[in-house]
């Protein structure tokens, strides 16, 4: 129950995190790079006001389709901790019977081969979310060349 609960906590705490990252960072980026493409030259401000969504909106739509693909992924983590918990509990709590029938490596291999599952599940779905930065660097790297492409040169 507690590794349960503490498991819940930091899930949304994640989503939490994510979601400040997404709704702040990229509308202060948007504002703070119009500006200062307007100090520079105001026909650069231009391509700000033109694609808005540069900033903001491919990295939410970024996030979305990312979280699409993850989301059951960790729900599936979620269930594969529950089972785990559950092995544990059962070797803890039924160790003389266990002992007593002499069941000590099947018990070990069930416990290895659900410890297994959830490590695969779990590397393949962090895995998705680990593509979520460099997915925005690279869509934020195409707009700054967009920027220079369509900027005039300064005289």
């Amino acid at each position: 129950m507690i590794t349960r609960t503490t498991n819940d906590v930091v899930q949304v705490q994640m989503t939490f995190m994510q979601l400040l990252r997404m709704l702040l960072q990229s509308p202060i980026m948007l504002v703070a790079g119009t500006v200062l493409a307007y100090i520079q030259q105001p026909r650069l401000a231009k391509f700000f006001c033109y694609r808005p969504a540069s900033f903001g909106g491919h990295h939410s739509f970024i996030d979305l389709l990312l979280m699409h693909f993850a989301m059951p992924l960790f729900k599936s983590i979620q269930q594969k901790t529950d089972r785990i918990n559950l092995i544990f509990r059962e070797r803890l709590t039924g160790v003389r019977v266990i002992r007593a029938f002499r069941q000590d490596q099947r018990e070990q291999d069930r416990f290895a081969g659900s410890n297994l599952d959830y490590s695969k599940i779990g590397i393949k779905a962090y895995t998705i979310i680990s593509l979520m930065q460099p997915a925005v660097t690279l869509v934020l790297s195409l707009t700054n060349v967009g920027i220079v492409f369509s900027g005039q040169p300064l005289n």
